[in-house]
């Protein structure tokens, strides 16, 4: 590929169903410049939560860029994880550089509808979600007659082979998009919750996602297995707590019998913390308190 430049050139001037080619390779993050036509919100917070995560779990999922007629690389898909890279770049070289899809020969037609594709998958509202799916179906048709390869082929899949997706992760991605609070979203994106996770989560009212959100907020996982363990606890039902309460009880009462009964036994009073047991009785007492209510 050839050296990278910084100019004004936006375009690859090529014709829409141009053939192109795709190849993984790294490519340096301060060479990246943005499509003229994106404006998805990339919010400071976002890329300050994201660019922890990358730090802690790596880059998920490579950026997609285009190589434009000066030889330099338009971004296509990954804006924020471009801000966060620069963010951790300031005290970090290694970050300098970053994973991405590069396509070679791609008209600037297909290369829209990529744009557009990749971030219908950010958490929307429900009318722009909408407007974002009749503007993919409208790009899709129009560059039908461009791409004899897509003859017979659903939209979805056409989507899903330019994003460099499975047709069923791009629409599993597009129903978390769709079920999931933007606060769940966004722990999915940067893989702190798992596919299992977020289908159970998406699957949730928004009330208790909201809770779980703010539960999640609360612990700060920074992994998977974190954020699965967060969820199962809040997920178990309150009568299993009561079990376990139950079961606590029966025991303390047991080993209260049989200390006494020692303590009886040998006329002396054995090295208890007596301040655990008071803050013990303490909770109870809350506890009681909070059940007659």
């Amino acid at each position: 590929m050839a050296d990278t430049k910084l100019n004004e050139t936006n375009s690859t001037g090529l014709p829409p169903g141009n053939p192109y080619t795709i190849t993984e390779q790294k490519v340096p993050v301060s060479k990246l410049r943005s499509h003229p036509d994106n404006t998805y919100e990339v919010t400071p917070e976002g890329v300050k939560a994201l660019a922890e995560n990358i730090s802690e779990v790596g880059l998920l999922q490579p950026i997609i860029v285009r190589v434009v007629a000066d030889g330099g690389l338009q971004l296509l898909s990954g804006h924020r994880r471009k801000a966060a890279f620069e963010l951790l770049a300031k005290t970090n070289k290694e970050y300098e550089e970053i994973d991405a899809r590069v396509y070679e020969g791609l008209s600037d037609a297909d290369a829209l509808l990529i744009l557009h594709s990749s971030n219908i998958t950010r958490s929307l509202s429900t009318a722009d979600r909408k407007n974002q799916a009749e503007l993919l179906k409208e790009q899709v048709a129009n560059l039908r007659e461009f791409h004899p390869e897509w003859k017979g082929v659903r939209t979805a899949n056409i989507i899903a082979n330019m994003l460099g997706m499975s047709v069923s992760s791009y629409k599993r991605s597009l129903q978390f998009s769709r079920d999931l609070i933007p606060e769940l979203q966004q722990y999915y994106d940067n893989g702190i919750i798992t596919v299992e996770k977020a289908t159970e989560l998406s699957k949730m009212p928004d009330e208790e996602q909201v809770q779980t959100a703010r539960i999640l907020d609360r612990k700060q996982p920074k992994t998977k297995k974190e954020s699965t363990e967060i969820i199962n606890e809040y997920k178990r039902p309150v009568s299993a707590y009561v079990k376990d309460v139950d079961k606590a009880i029966t025991e303390l009462d047991a080993a209260y019998f049989k200390l006494a009964e020692v303590m009886r036994a040998k006329h002396q009073i054995t090295g208890v913390d007596i301040d655990r047991i008071k803050n013990i009785r303490d909770k109870f007492d809350d506890l009681i308190s909070k059940i007659t209510v």
